[in-house]
C-alpha cells in the first residue's frame, strides 16, 4: 500500500506526528504525509472539575482492552507500592483476562480491583467520575491514545506511558503525567504523588479539559 500510495502521490494523514515519522521512515516523502490529529465526542452528560470528596475515595481507573499490549500487568505491580486505601477500577474486557486476574490474586491485591467488564454510557461515565486519575500505561507504540481525550473531557488528570502518539497528548506536569513504560516504581510514584496532592490532580485535570477543548474536539478536527 505504501509502495501504491508514492506511486500516486496521494497524500496522507497521521493521526499524529509519530504515525507520520513511521510513515516517512517506511518510503512516502515528507511532503506527501500530513498529521491530523484526532477529535473526540464531548460526554452526553455532564462532567466537572475534581472534588475533595471523590479524591478522598482514592479510586483510579483503566480503561480499555485487557491485553498485553495495553499495560495493565504493570499497572497491577505498581498496586502494592502504592497507598494499599487506593483502589483500581478496570473497565475493560480481552483475551488476557485470567492472566491479569490470576497476577492480582499472585500480588495479593484482589480486594482492591473491581473488574467491571466491557463499559459503556452511564456506568463508564460514573466510573470517571468517581475516579482522581486515568492510567493509561500502555506499552505498545499507540498512534494517537484516545483514552487521554476521553479523560481530559473528564476534568481527569492522565498517567500515562511515553510511547508512540501518547505524548503529542499529554504535557507532562500540566495535563498529565508521563511515565516510562514497565518502569513500575514511577508509575507507582505517579499515581502517589496524584493521590497526596489533590489540588495537583485537580489542576491537571481543567488544564487538560481547557487543551482538550482547544485541539482535539470534533469541530475542531
Amino acid at each position: 500500500e505504501l509502495k501504491a500510495l508514492k506511486q500516486l502521490g496521494i497524500l496522507t494523514i497521521a493521526n499524529s506526528d509519530y504515525v507520520r515519522s513511521q510513515l516517512i521512515a517506511n518510503g512516502l516523502p515528507a511532503s506527501q504525509v500530513v498529521t491530523l490529529r484526532c477529535g473526540i465526542a464531548e460526554p452526553t452528560s455532564s462532567h466537572t472539575p475534581l472534588t475533595k470528596s471523590v479524591h478522598q475515595q482514592k479510586r483510579i481507573l483503566f480503561a480499555g482492552r485487557i491485553v498485553p499490549d495495553k499495560g495493565l500487568d504493570w499497572l497491577l505491580r505498581a498496586m502494592p507500592l502504592i497507598d494499599p486505601q487506593i483502589q483500581l477500577d478496570i473497565a475493560g474486557d480481552g483475551w488476557a483476562m485470567s492472566k491479569v486476574q490470576q497476577l492480582a490474586e499472585d500480588l495479593r491485591i484482589g480486594d482492591r480491583i473491581t473488574w467491571h467488564g466491557w463499559c459503556q454510557g452511564e456506568k463508564l461515565e460514573d466510573l470517571y467520575r468517581n475516579s482522581f486519575a486515568v492510567i493509561f500505561p500502555s506499552v505498545w507504540p499507540e498512534p494517537a491514545g484516545l483514552v487521554t481525550l476521553e479523560a481530559y473531557a473528564r476534568f481527569r488528570a492522565v498517567i500515562a506511558s511515553d510511547v508512540g502518539g501518547i505524548p503529542e497528548h499529554i504535557q507532562d506536569d500540566k495535563t498529565g503525567l508521563l511515565v516510562i513504560p514497565n518502569q513500575v516504581e514511577q508509575l507507582a510514584t505517579a499515581i502517589t504523588e496524584l493521590a497526596l496532592n489533590f489540588d495537583k490532580a485537580r489542576v491537571l485535570g481543567i488544564a487538560g479539559n481547557e487543551l482538550f477543548h482547544n485541539e482535539f474536539t470534533l469541530a475542531i478536527h
